[in-house]
């Protein structure tokens, strides 16, 4: 039986993402406070996401055919909903396709149509040696890998334009962030609820004053969201247990919500349409 807390924390964090989709998407060319407002929330929203599977799946003993059925759902759910997408586009006319629409709707993970969906299967192939890491390494050592891993996947990328792992969207944050999961389900037992929910709401101001007076709207991805969705995620587990059909089935909806909500095609239909 999943526990429902998690379940509502995983439509909050789709809830996250989507709105904050308003402001990359939905505003135009205007960049200012007021358009850029929803934009912190992403980052934090794809963090907590993936902190919440990464906090069922480390304490697992992932074989390769568990790995290849929970990959394989993930693609297969892709492909159904970009396929559906495009055939949508094909009959009915709704926008001017070229070859690269097509082939990136065919083949969505390879050609990375979704960047998170192709980051997330990557993660999730790389669970059994994650699960494996945690376990040999320290708590110190945990959170020493996971500063590191935050500089050169959310730091790197903004300010030195370079890391091994990609863009400033990449898969080393995700590591980072299912790690953290881990050592707070093995490790974090005590902790100051008020001194997370400081260094929660600490990390979004700095992400709305660099926004408002310094006119930087990169600092909501990387290192600062993720201190955010870091300080949050323990208060979440914490959080008092229940049940709920309705939230457990509803949640099961949220990723076909991103994915049609982001696909390519979509994108400038529905997102361009928006008055922010």
């Amino acid at each position: 039986m999943r526990d429902s807390k998690f379940e509502l924390w995983r439509i909050i964090a789709m809830f996250l993402i989507i709105l904050s989709h308003i402001s990359i998407w939905g505003t135009g060319t205007v960049r200012n406070f007021h358009t850029m407002i929803f934009q912190p929330y992403g980052e934090i929203g794809t963090d907590i996401f993936v902190m919440i599977s990464g906090y069922f799946l480390c304490k697992q003993r992932p074989t390769i055919e568990k790995t290849f059925f929970r990959v394989s759902r993930i693609w297969l759910r892709t492909i159904f909903y970009s396929w559906l997408i495009l055939l949508i586009f094909v009959v009915f006319k709704i926008s001017k396709l070229n070859i690269w629409n097509i082939l990136s709707a065919l083949l969505p993970v390879s050609f990375n149509e979704y960047w998170f969906i192709t980051d997330f299967i990557l993660l999730m192939i790389l669970v059994p040696v994650l699960n494996q890491v945690l376990i040999h390494l320290s708590p110190r050592q945990i959170i020493a890998s996971i500063i590191v891993l935050v500089f050169i996947s959310g730091v790197m990328p903004l300010y030195v334009g370079f890391t091994p792992f990609g863009g400033y969207l990449n898969i080393g944050i995700m590591i980072a962030s299912y790690m953290f999961a881990g050592y707070t389900r093995i490790y974090l037992k005590d902790f100051s609820i008020w001194l997370f929910i400081s260094v929660f709401l600490l990390g979004l101001s700095i992400q709305y004053i660099s926004i408002y007076f310094f006119k930087n709207q990169m600092v909501t991805y990387g290192a600062l969201p993720y201190v955010s969705a870091a300080a949050l995620f323990p208060i979440i587990v914490r959080s008092k247990s229940f049940f709920s059909p309705i939230i457990n089935r509803l949640a099961m909806s949220v990723f076909a919500t991103y994915l049609i909500t982001t696909h390519p095609l979509v994108v400038p239909v529905l997102w361009g349409n928006l008055d922010v």
